[in-house]
């Protein structure tokens, strides 16, 4: 073999060498928090931290992210909320050498389903995840495993189209068919797609609105339906569809002014003596107002479908779940929960250091008590929560997406 040949095969394997035996960047972030509130459950009665000072640890996110070679890269995040570890994203990506700009993404990780669901909770300007969020989503929103593919369109602006095959949350035949409102565990692939269009409205002014859909089955049975003959299995659905907006105004290198919000239109088929659908809505927005560079100020507006009782691990309520309605809210199309927040925070430098502060009041309007588990609770009190946070960032920390 000619000198020339050893040369270019060296050349070809260097690359590449060099991208495998690269460390990861390792980055951990913390998450402190105190918090009191006056709480209550179902029957008006004082939860166990109602008028408190409370505090804990929220969570240690530990991140590991670095190109695998010069075609793809991979990013693994690992969170302790309270006690055990999680596995909150461990995906890989193929970013080069496909058409049209495409992106692969393979494993765990949030999905573009709306725009905040793709930042994790320690980005927000805020404290606590929006509560139609964390009806409709979960605690830690949502996340699943699966294949995630995205495109850059070939449009005057830049516009953006993925579409997600996820697993979804398979569980037992009987415990699915047993309790047909725990009807967000499905059976098959979900399917989700968004289409977002990027706009720079002026040098100190950009806009990205994008639209979402989900949709995802599983099975329910009644007391008698169609489907299996013995058993009356049938196949539901749960459909979702969503727009999001967000735009962002710099007047200076210190300050900047964003406004974002989500409509959310949800629907959902029930199985139990009939067959039924059930269509319901949620939304948020908040404006977030950042100054001299360190220090931001702000509100947020919330409505969820159904009554959200903090009662699976926010804030530690630890309601019993016979007197919580959180897990059949997103079924729940008569009956509300709306927030409103003030919000401001402090870093010491960038985002080493954050301290935040949120103050939110909560309401729950209950127009046809039928459709909680107790269906004598004709009205519940609204509730107060002030929590107070600090977020420390050690390591290398990616900027945040517009």
């Amino acid at each position: 073999m000619t000198a020339r040949k050893y040369l270019l095969l060296f050349a070809l394997a260097v690359p590449g060498s060099v991208f495998a035996l690269t460390q990861p960047d390792i980055s951990a972030i913390g998450d402190f928090r105190g918090y009191t509130g006056n709480w209550i459950d179902s029957t008006d009665a004082k939860t166990s931290r109602n008028g408190n000072f409370n505090m804990r640890f929220e969570e240690l996110e530990v991140v590991l992210s670095g190109y695998l070679n010069p075609f793809a890269k991979a990013q693994i995040v690992i969170s302790t909320p309270g006690d055990g570890l999680e596995i909150e994203e461990a995906y890989a990506t193929i970013f080069k050498g496909l058409p049209l700009k495409t992106e692969v993404r393979i494993g765990q990780f949030l999905v573009d389903f709306g725009k905040l669901n793709l930042s994790h909770a320690h980005a927000y300007p805020f404290v606590d995840r929006p509560v139609v969020h964390r009806v409709l989503f979960g605690l830690d929103g949502f996340k699943d495993q699966g294949v995630s593919m995205n495109c850059v369109l070939p449009t005057r602006f830049y516009s953006k189209l993925s579409f997600n095959v996820l697993k979804g949350s398979v569980v037992g035949e009987d415990e699915a068919v047993e309790d047909p409102l725990d009807g967000r565990y499905t059976h098959a692939p979900i399917l989700t797609s968004r289409l977002n269009g990027f706009w720079s409205l002026s040098t100190k002014a950009d806009m990205d609105i994008g639209v979402s859909g989900f949709i995802g089955r599983y099975k329910g049975r009644g007391a008698y339906g169609t489907g299996d003959a013995e058993l009356g299995y049938r196949n539901l659905y749960a459909r979702m569809a969503a727009l999001d907006g967000k735009c962002k105004i710099r007047p200076n290198d210190y300050s900047s002014l964003t406004l974002q919000g989500e409509l959310i239109l949800n629907s959902r088929d029930l199985f139990t003596d009939v067959f039924e659908k059930r269509s319901n809505w949620g939304a948020f927005a908040f404006v977030d107002y950042r100054f001299r560079k360190r220090y931001n100020i702000g509100f947020a507006v919330d409505r969820a479908p159904g009554i959200y009782d903090n009662g699976d691990g926010d804030y530690e309520q630890n309601i019993p779940v016979e007197r919580s309605n959180t897990a059949t809210a997103a079924f729940d199309d008569k009956n509300a929960t709306k927030s409103f927040a003030l919000f401001t925070g402090y870093s010491l430098l960038e985002e080493t250091t954050l301290f935040r502060l949120t103050a939110r009041w909560t309401s729950f309007n209950i127009s046809d008590s039928s459709r909680l588990v107790d269906g004598s609770v004709e009205s519940k009190r609204g509730e107060f929560t002030l929590s107070a946070q600090m977020i420390f960032s050690l390591g290398p920390h990616k900027p945040h997406e517009f």
